[in-house]
């Protein structure tokens, strides 16, 4: 049954950093025994075919000391701007988490993005949907 479907993150990042999802969410999205993240980088733009937006999803089990979820160090999306086409609308692949599966969450969880590269830019907006098993 859904749970939750949240808009987490719509904005235009510029530079590159980590970024995370409003604390707000925390809760929020750590209740989901299935979490779903999908969105889309729109306008992307960066001085080199270097540039990569990546996406953590990261777990805490008192809200203030963070870890990624476990398997493939919580890297669950590494595109490089050959991949993300400059100046157009960009489709993020969905990323899942099943609580009873491999990636295992504590009670709060955040999502950490961002851009790796030179001068990258781009309007990002993420979205996380959360079911009971």
């Amino acid at each position: 049954m859904l749970l939750f479907n949240e808009n987490v993150f719509d904005g235009f990042v510029v530079g590159t950093g980590n970024l995370y999802t409003s604390a707000s969410l925390n809760d929020v999205l750590g209740s989901a025994d299935n979490l779903t993240v999908i969105g889309a980088v729109l306008a992307a733009k960066g001085g080199d075919f270097d540039v990569n937006f990546q996406l953590q999803v990261e777990h805490s089990f008192d809200g203030t000391r963070w870890m990624n979820l476990p398997g493939s160090s919580g890297l669950v999306i590494s595109l490089e701007l050959g991949d993300l086409v400059s100046g157009m609308d960009n489709l993020l692949p969905p990323w899942a988490m099943n609580r009873f599966g491999t990636a295992v969450a504590a009670a709060f969880v955040r999502i950490k993005f961002g851009f790796v590269g030179t001068s990258p830019s781009g309007h990002v907006r993420l979205f996380a949907s959360g079911h009971t098993a």
